[in-house]
Parts: C-alpha cells; sequence; structure tokens
C-alpha cells in the first residue's frame, strides 16, 4: 500500500513487480526512497491520531464508569434511607449508624 501510493506520488509504474528500464537509474530510485519515506510518515501520523483518539476514548470511559459508581452509591445510600425512615421504632442515633455502615460498605464515606 505505501509502495503503490510512493510510486503514484513520483509518478512511476511497475510493470509485473519491475520498474520499465528507463526508469531504473540512480535518480529515479532517490525520488522513489524519498516518496516511500513521505508515505511512512503520513501512515504513522494517522496512526498516533488514531492512537490518541483510542487514549481519550478509554479516559472518558473510565470517567463514565466511575461516576456510575458514584451514582449507585448513592443511590443505594438514598433507597436504604427510605427504607429506614419506614421504621419508626429506630432512633435517629440507630439510622444514622445503619447509614454510616452502608456507605462502609459501599465504599463511600
Amino acid at each position: 500500500m505505501i509502495l503503490e501510493k510512493a510510486l503514484k506520488k513520483a509518478g512511476l509504474r511497475l510493470i509485473g513487480d519491475k520498474l520499465p528500464k528507463d526508469q531504473r537509474t540512480q535518480r529515479v530510485f532517490m525520488i522513489l526512497i524519498a516518496c516511500c519515506r513521505e508515505e511512512i510518515a503520513e501512515e504513522m501520523d494517522k496512526a498516533l491520531k488514531y492512537e490518541r483518539q483510542l487514549h481519550d476514548s478509554q479516559r472518558i470511559n473510565l470517567e463514565l464508569h466511575e461516576r456510575i459508581r458514584v451514582l449507585e452509591a448513592e443511590n443505594t445510600k438514598f433507597r436504604l434511607k427510605e427504607k429506614l425512615e419506614q421504621f419508626s421504632t429506630l432512633t435517629i442515633e440507630d439510622r444514622r449508624k445503619l447509614l454510616e455502615d452502608s456507605g462502609k460498605q459501599n465504599g463511600t464515606n
């Protein structure tokens, strides 16, 4: 692929797997090598660009997973708080202790 692009850029074409006899000069090969190097550099730039995009996507994914974890913990705490409010026999101190314990189990606090 790189060689085909370099040949096209240099204005050359292969016959079979060789250059025509009139294009087998040192100058032509120097031009072809320079074009190959340009194509390789372009491909490396593309690869780096895609790698940066991948890393950005992975970072965003990790941030979203952390946000999900936090929201799930908050949701669990909220549900527990609602359930505790149904128990009128528990004192406020007992409710606070239960909430603290549930927070420790979910990795919060």
